[in-house]
């Protein structure tokens, strides 16, 4: 492709060549760092890293730019096409069948999860909002599933962020708690909740990590009235739940399904 073509615009792929100065390796940057890897000068790369800012899309800390949770919209589309459901879809489907109940996929975003890909099982109640309802992560378990395996610097500025407000008297409803919970959790190797969004809703999620080992989105299981313990649910599914994961986990390896940019 050659920028001397007439459609070419140039500040454009230059703002993008900004967003991909920052990865796994580099995920806070000095602005001369930025204006290195993008190829620009020191004021064209605070022009945009400030436009970016603006936007939404930049977070900064003292002398230092990173990316926030929000360029995952550049993605959003992609992850809600027939392509990604379908990638998703059959292991979806068998938990919500097997189960009788529903199964999800989320990624985080601004301190939520949003739904990009969903089944319910026939004839059941609905345990779950359309794609791209979004819940506070703290309260779900695919949000939590990420959140314990967030880097830690990412974790804490999400601590530092949230405002808890109480879903059900069981919601989590503070920084300890969670952080508490988080841990446990993690040791544990998959998360839990019950009756914190919904009394008598009860789910379990696992984290689906990239070729970096970074949790990129959650896979999990909702059920209502016949369980009311999530270390039962997870006796009975958690390996089918691992499954999806560890199947969606390869394509994000293979960049089959791209979650973030």
């Amino acid at each position: 492709m050659s920028e001397s073509e007439s459609w070419f615009v140039t500040s454009f792929a230059r703002g993008l060549s900004v967003l991909r100065a920052f990865g796994p390796h580099t995920p806070q940057l000095k602005l001369s760092e930025v204006a290195k890897s993008a190829n620009m000068s020191r004021a064209a790369a605070r022009r945009f890293l400030k436009t970016l800012e603006a936007l939404g899309y930049v977070g900064s800390q003292n002398d230092r730019f990173y990316l926030r949770a929000k360029v995952l919209e550049l993605g959003f589309a992609y992850l809600s096409s027939m392509d990604f459901q379908e990638l998703a879809k059959p292991y979806l489907d068998e938990i919500a069948r097997q189960a009788g109940g529903s199964s999800c996929i989320s990624v985080l975003d601004d301190g939520e999860v949003v739904f990009v890909a969903r089944a319910v099982a026939e004839q059941r109640i609905r345990l779950v909002a359309n794609i791209g309802s979004r819940y506070p992560a703290y309260a779900v378990s695919m949000g939590r599933a990420i959140l314990a395996n967030l880097p830690p610097a990412e974790l804490d500025r999400y601590c530092a962020r949230v405002r808890f407000k109480p879903l059900t008297e069981y919601t989590i409803s503070s920084v300890d708690q969670l952080r508490t919970v988080l841990a446990a959790e993690r040791a544990r190797g998959w998360y839990g909740c019950k009756d914190e969004t919904r009394i008598g809703v009860t789910a379990i999620a696992v984290p689906i990590f990239d070729e970096q080992g970074q949790a990129r989105a959650a896979v999990n299981l909702n059920l209502s009235g016949q369980f009311s313990d999530p270390e039962q649910v997870a006796d009975l599914y958690l390996a089918s739940l691992r499954d999806c994961a560890a199947h969606l986990s390869r394509a994000l390896t293979l960049n089959l399904i791209p979650v973030s940019v």
